[in-house]
């Protein structure tokens, strides 16, 4: 349950359920103590400015940084990723819209939505396409292409996240592109993206060069998961997911 899809929502029972096997957030039984809670964590991401939707490495993560005013709109962005969350190919018209936004983080939501769609987001492909070749956040870049990738466009997505995986993108960028092909191991069977993962084992960077090593394995059939590739104790392992 852990590494499937989660739902919008979840909802335990504490006293009887205490491994949260299941969820109870559409029961009706408990509407008020769902509607508390929501209320209560809005609360609380708005009293502490949480910049958890900041994308990982980005310089806008900063607690001074993302108290600038206008710099992160966390109300807005806290709406549009609830939106993106639902996974409703009604909103695509909304996450659509929000790809062109002035704020990189509404943008990144943005993707993330269509992302999550997978070929449901078909329809926005031009969309994605623009945004993962020409938009100035390399994190919004990452998430386009693999929004692009899952939508149908295999070949030219994957090629580019191997670009955003090598130099001179950042450490947290490229990894976060390492990811993102790892993720769609049988969509990227590209040469470039070969290079990009056997280059990155290279790397001094050690999640970097783990990711590399792991994507490389994957890719080539050799990966086993009690020992690395050069025999010694497990160290396949990258960074989480964004």
């Amino acid at each position: 349950m852990f590494f499937d899809p989660k739902p919008f929502e979840e909802l335990y029972d504490l006293q009887t359920d205490r491994d949260q096997i299941t969820n109870r957030i559409d029961d009706p039984a408990l509407a008020d103590i769902r509607r508390a809670l929501q209320q209560a964590l809005n609360r609380e991401m708005s009293a502490i400015n949480d910049n958890g939707f900041i994308p990982e490495g980005s310089a806008l993560e900063g607690y001074h940084e993302s108290r600038v005013p206008g710099a992160y709109p966390l109300r807005q962005v806290m709406q549009l990723a609830g939106v993106a969350a639902r996974r409703d190919r009604r909103n695509i018209p909304a996450l659509r819209k929000a790809l062109r936004h002035s704020n990189y983080v509404l943008r990144y939501w943005g993707a993330i939505g269509l992302l999550v769609l997978g070929q449901d987001a078909a329809s926005a492909a031009s969309d994605l396409e623009s945004a993962a070749r020409n938009d100035t956040s390399a994190h919004v870049r990452v998430a386009a292409a693999e929004a692009w990738l899952r939508a149908g466009n295999s070949q030219a997505a994957a090629d580019l996240l191997a670009e955003l995986a090598g130099p001179p993108q950042p450490a947290a960028v490229r990894l976060y592109a390492l990811n993102s092909l790892t993720e769609n191991l049988e969509r990227v069977r590209t040469p470039a993206v070969t290079a990009a993962a056997t280059a990155a084992k290279k790397e001094a960077d050690e999640y970097l060069q783990r990711a590399g090593e792991y994507l490389v394995a994957r890719l080539d059939g050799s990966y086993n998961p009690v020992t690395s590739n050069n025999g010694s104790a497990a160290g396949w392992w990258g960074a989480p997911r964004i």
